[in-house]
């Protein structure tokens, strides 16, 4: 849910279907945010360890803004969904 520095309800954000990354978060509850309007973007953590960057273009988030949204970090449960790795390898 996003609200203003009124604590009132703006609209609500459902990570599941603005996030079209093929690879969908593990756990898409949110656990933490931070948020830099002069950039226009906001950094979603989630319980899967994830974190999510969301870039907007309006000046204000309504109803309609649309996202582009990157995942900057990927939690230790993403190791666990991709298979055997073999010591040392990685994925970016």
């Amino acid at each position: 849910m996003v609200c203003n520095h009124d604590l009132e309800k703006i609209c609500e954000i459902d990570l599941k279907t603005v996030i079209t990354d093929p690879i969908q978060p593990i756990d898409p509850r949110v656990r933490s945010i931070t948020v830099n309007t002069k950039d226009s973007r906001f950094v979603v953590g989630t319980y899967g360890s994830e974190l999510w960057e969301f870039f907007y273009s309006d000046d204000e988030i309504s109803k309609e803004t649309g996202y582009e949204v990157k995942c900057r970090m990927r939690g230790h449960y993403f190791l666990i969904n991709i298979g055997q790795m073999k010591y040392g390898e990685f994925v970016l």
